[in-house]
């Protein structure tokens, strides 16, 4: 819809949402992630992960 009505094409589409606020938190949390499951454990860090969400999204 946002494409006819300011005449964007697919590549700046793209573009935004390669930026996005969702793909920056992804990557970033991709990288602090990634080292803490290699330096802890991929469990341990996966655990604490799921605790976090649940303690933040449900309370």
């Amino acid at each position: 819809m946002w494409k006819e009505i300011y005449g964007l094409s697919n590549s700046f589409i793209g573009l935004i949402g390669a930026f996005s606020a969702n793909a920056l938190s992804a990557g970033i949390g991709a990288l602090i992630g990634g080292r803490l499951c290699d330096r802890f454990g991929r469990k341990k860090i996966y655990e604490y992960d799921m605790l976090f969400y649940a303690s933040v999204c449900c309370f």
